[in-house]
């Protein structure tokens, strides 16, 4: 992410956090994962019924992610602005594992907890990369 983006992370996630809890990394991703096949059906029955006006694609929801010394806050982004808000969606104590880390096109990991032992994936465009790679080293993940 940007500078500017990281301190409005920072700026917007200080209060809710707890006495003497530092953050550690901040970054912005994708959460859950949606099949190329359900995207393609999604956009031919769209175009179909549209008469060729509009196709819609899936996608997952677009958030905030901070990594502190104590928990992994998952912020929501404002529908208008994509900037970070005070909304938390996830809220993952640490230790935190990492299972089935992809590395490509996007960064996509999955984080494993005992509170959500499904887990939690968050994918990382391109663009934000060292922000995933940053993350991933935080949690003990090795490196690429």
């Amino acid at each position: 992410m940007r500078q500017r983006l990281h301190e409005k992370v920072r700026a917007t996630v200080a209060p809710l956090l707890a006495t003497g809890e530092s953050i550690e990394a901040t970054g912005r991703a994708r959460l859950g994962r949606l099949s190329l096949g359900a995207n393609v059906s999604l956009g031919a029955a769209t175009a179909i019924l549209s008469g060729g006006d509009s196709a819609k694609s899936l996608h997952g929801t677009d958030a905030f992610i901070v990594l502190t010394d104590r928990r992994l806050l998952v912020l929501e982004a404002h529908w208008l602005t994509f900037g970070p808000t005070r909304n938390v969606v996830e809220s993952l104590p640490r230790p935190l594992g990492v299972g089935s880390v992809q590395r490509g096109f996007m960064t996509s990991f999955v984080l494993l907890s005992a509170e959500n032992p499904g887990g939690l994936r968050l994918s990382f465009p391109r663009t934000e990369r060292r922000d995933a790679e940053a993350m991933l080293a935080r949690l003990g993940a090795p490196a690429a």
